[in-house]
């Protein structure tokens, strides 16, 4: 029975390379799942020889009762921790304070684990030896040193630039009026378009049925305009504001890109583009700047139990560049390394009024 169990784990140990190289996406996305299929055996393992070892239990029932406690830990606080960013992080915080949040996290994570693992760690042993104080500081001790090499890890391959290279600073939108901002924002009721200027005096509101929309430019060759519409997936598209930049207007009218299949803004000067800003399907890749002397800058931001996406880039001058993290519309400069929140949103474009 001991070999054949022995087998079996060893078996699905020599599986763990082959399942990473066959799988996309991220090595942070993709940790958390091999964690619940494969590292809690292992930390079971350990955590089971260790009390064997130092209290002689039964090494077989003291591995088991470990694999079972850390499996339950990790689908319980894994759970809460969620359920913690989302309603706290993700809805009640701008940019601020976001950095410090996710570090209290893993700490809150940590405890969750020692209290939700100190009965496992008592059953381990007989019911004369089960004496909560020793089983506490067990847990406690234990779990301090198996957390810190996963956390380790897990910090590895994550990324935290955006918050540990840049500093949040709102005087960013002082003196951005010139510029007019149309968004969407999806909460428990869709809230239709809304247009303000940077600066954020909302001007007014255009109500919309449409279900999941985005905002795009679309040129109209007969007249010779470029107006702001609104499509769903479905394809039904509004015509939200016709002439919405003129083309014969060279002060108005910002060169268009297209990326990922969408278009956006570039007003600055031709003569003057020796930098571009483009940002990647995932999280960890990031906002990157890239230079014509090829240096570059990224910033990105993918933690544990956090995949903040990058996207929706227009660039306003210089130096600037309004982008989408996690649905805030922000502004960025790549010069003094400084961000300022605008508002929460889903999708925007943006247009020069004078």
């Amino acid at each position: 029975m001991k070999k054949k169990f022995i087998l079996i784990l060893l078996l699905l140990f020599t599986l763990i390379p082959q399942t990473l190289l066959a799988n996309a996406g991220t090595a942070l996305m993709w940790f958390p799942i091999m964690q619940l299929i494969f590292g809690n055996i292992l930390i079971g393992i350990v955590e089971g020889i260790i009390v064997s070892v130092i209290f002689k239990t039964k090494w077989i029932r003291s591995i088991l009762i470990m694999i079972a406690g850390n499996y339950v830990s990790w689908l319980v606080g894994n759970g809460l921790i969620i359920v913690f960013q989302n309603t706290l992080i993700d809805s009640l915080f701008k940019l601020d304070n976001v950095f410090a949040l996710w570090i209290l996290s893993l700490v809150i994570l940590y405890l969750l684990t020692v209290l939700i693992e100190l009965p496992f760690f008592r059953w381990t042993f007989t019911k004369n030896e089960r004496f909560w104080p020793r089983s506490w500081k067990l847990s406690l001790i234990i779990n301090a040193v198996t957390y810190t090499i996963m956390i380790l890890i897990y910090l590895n391959v994550s990324k935290y630039s955006f918050f540990t290279d840049l500093k949040i600073d709102q005087s960013l939108l002082n003196n951005k009026t010139e510029f007019e901002l149309f968004y969407t924002f999806k909460g428990d009721i869709y809230k239709g378009i809304i247009k303000q200027n940077i600066s954020g005096e909302k001007i007014y509101q255009i109500p919309n049925t449409i279900k999941f929309p985005s905002l795009y430019l679309k040129e109209d060759s007969i007249n010779s305009t470029i107006n702001l519409n609104l499509v769903n997936y479905r394809g039904d598209t509004l015509l939200v504001q016709n002439s919405f930049v003129e083309p014969y207007n060279k002060k108005y009218y910002p060169f268009l890109f297209e990326k990922y299949g969408r278009t956006y803004a570039d007003f600055r000067d031709t003569t003057r583009q020796d930098w571009e800003a483009s940002a990647g399907g995932w999280a960890i890749e990031g906002i990157t700047f890239r230079y014509n002397d090829n240096t570059m800058q990224n910033y990105a931001f993918e933690v544990p139990w956090m995949f903040w996406s990058i996207g929706n880039i227009s660039i306003l001058n210089d130096s600037e560049v309004m982008c989408i993290i996690n649905d805030r519309i922000i502004i960025l400069n790549k010069d003094t390394k400084k961000v300022a929140f605008i508002t929460k949103g889903n999708d925007y474009m943006i247009r020069k009024t004078n």
